[in-house]
């Protein structure tokens, strides 16, 4: 399957398997380091702002001018005309999308598909941005690419939610921003796209007092609204992060700001996972530029948790900070899906560090188990059981596949038991009912050949403490580090 690296698991009671869509990302470096600015503190300071960047923009224009750089209107304006010049909706059989990033991928509502738009590739010069359309078909294996007039501009880091509403599937798409080819102009969208699955036709919502223009945000779907939080907006002038949250009202179809109150909110950022379980969204991490007064402006990675009522719209910290052994570092850009009635995974991410005034970008291959009813994380990994002894193709590098055996759905009223902190570091496998049982060994032998055999791998849970110098094992499987990597459960898979 081109473009995936597919993981299959199961356990006593029921199976649930997983692959990841690799899409290639380009370096966190060029898009981080563009996030230059202060952190809003109210309005006055806010038209000061408004009015420096008007200014800054003018001169930008001018500049631009006398290089002969193209403004980054001209670019969108030329877009527009070429979308408005199709005008039949075509469905055609494709081969995987090319390679891209900052791109959304979600599940259709009521088939066995995966939907995939937008996104960026950077080759190291330039920056080419889409706003194609793609299903995948899980049965089939394949692909289709869908063409369709008055479509939304080509974007990346958007945001896309899926659900049913008036007897059709409906795909919702908010914000996002496109790049000049040569990475020095930005622009923000805050407009809002309605896809109805049923006729492959994009529908643009014209509805006042939504977010601001912005990108890096985060929307989620929740009965018969939209929520949307955080971001950034860039214009290459000023950077602005963002803490606010917006509801959309799928029946008035109608933007409400919900009101800060009294309560605790997460502070700005971009960059971080929110997923939806029952009536909570869940949100981890992320990035912000910050600068307090006398002080230089300073780049922050969060690691705190935290959850939203969905029903009510109030925050609660869950934890401060995650750090500890077993626990995921501080990163953004991470990606995180729920795969079972109280667990969600987290695969990879990025870390940038200010040094010498540069910021230095690591990614992060590693994964982790978040149990939604403790809050504990648990890192793992998955090996191979054994490879298939009638295989004799040997497997590329890029296309090897490995399947792995965990524990997936809860069993009805069992209660799972905390993590004990004496048990020292080292591989456990994940019960039927989701403990960990400490003290066995894993099988961990290299992979060879092709890929073996569905169910026939087991995951890696390490318990940990402080105390304990114990290593994981060397042959684990995983895809390379990566941030910016899409995840989305569809029945039994997590893609």
């Amino acid at each position: 399957m081109n473009n995936f690296l597919q993981y299959s698991y199961t356990a006593l009671h029921a199976t649930i398997s997983y692959s990841y869509v690799t899409l290639i990302a380009r370096g966190k470096a060029n898009i981080m380091a563009k996030k230059k600015g202060n952190k809003k503190k109210g309005a006055g300071q806010e038209r000061t702002a408004l009015k420096t960047s008007k200014k800054m923009e003018k001169a930008m224009k001018k500049e631009l001018g006398g290089s002969g750089d193209r403004d980054i209107e001209e670019f969108i304006a030329e877009l527009e005309r070429k979308d408005a010049a199709l005008v039949t909706i075509t469905v055609t059989a494709s081969s995987a999308p090319s390679p891209r990033s900052y791109a959304t991928l979600c599940v259709h509502p009521s088939k066995e598909e995966l939907i995939l738009f937008g996104g960026e590739y950077f080759n190291g010069q330039t920056t080419q941005l889409y706003n194609d359309l793609f299903f995948f078909n899980v049965a089939k294996n394949e692909w289709r690419k869908v063409s369709c007039p008055t479509s939304p501009l080509p974007r990346s880091s958007h945001q896309m939610a899926v659900l049913e509403r008036d007897n059709e599937g409906q795909v919702y798409v908010f914000g996002g921003e496109f790049t000049s080819p040569n990475g020095n102009q930005f622009h923000h969208y805050n407009d809002l796209w309605l896809l109805h699955l049923s006729s492959n036709q994009w529908e643009k919502i014209a509805a006042k007092g939504g977010p601001s223009a912005r990108s890096g945000h985060r929307m989620v779907a929740y009965k018969r609204k939209l929520f949307v939080f955080g971001g950034f907006y860039d214009n290459g002038a000023v950077v602005r992060f963002f803490d606010d949250l917006h509801i959309f009202d799928l029946d008035k179809m109608s933007w409400t700001k919900v009101a800060p109150g009294t309560n605790m909110t997460p502070p700005p950022r971009s960059g971080f996972p929110f997923f939806v379980r029952e009536d909570t969204a869940y949100l981890y991490g992320g990035f912000a530029k910050s600068k307090k007064k006398g002080e230089a402006e300073k780049s922050v990675v969060y690691d705190d948790l935290w959850s939203l009522n969905l029903t009510n719209s109030m925050w609660t910290q869950l934890k401060k900070h995650v750090q500890g052994p077993g626990t995921p570092s501080p990163r953004s850009s991470t990606a995180m899906a729920v795969v079972s009635k109280r667990r969600a995974i987290l695969f990879g991410g990025v870390r940038d560090v200010d040094n010498d005034d540069d910021l230095v970008s690591e990614a992060l291959g590693d994964a982790y188990v978040l149990q939604l009813d403790s809050f504990n994380w648990f890192p793992f990994a998955v090996h191979p059981k054994k490879a298939s002894s009638s295989c004799s193709t040997q497997c590329s590098a890029t296309e090897s596949k490995a399947y792995a055996a965990i524990a997936s759905e809860d069993s009805e009223g069992e209660e799972e038991e905390e993590e004990k902190p004496s048990i020292p570091l080292g591989h456990a496998t994940t019960t039927a009912d989701g403990n960990v049982e400490a003290g066995k060994e894993a099988l961990s032998p290299q992979l060879q050949g092709a890929p073996p055999h569905l169910n026939d791998a087991v995951v890696e849970v390490c318990t940990a403490a402080s105390n304990s110098t114990a290593a994981p094992s060397a042959a684990v499987f995983s895809p390379c580090s990566r941030h910016s990597t899409l995840l989305a459960c569809q029945g039994n898979q997590l893609y």
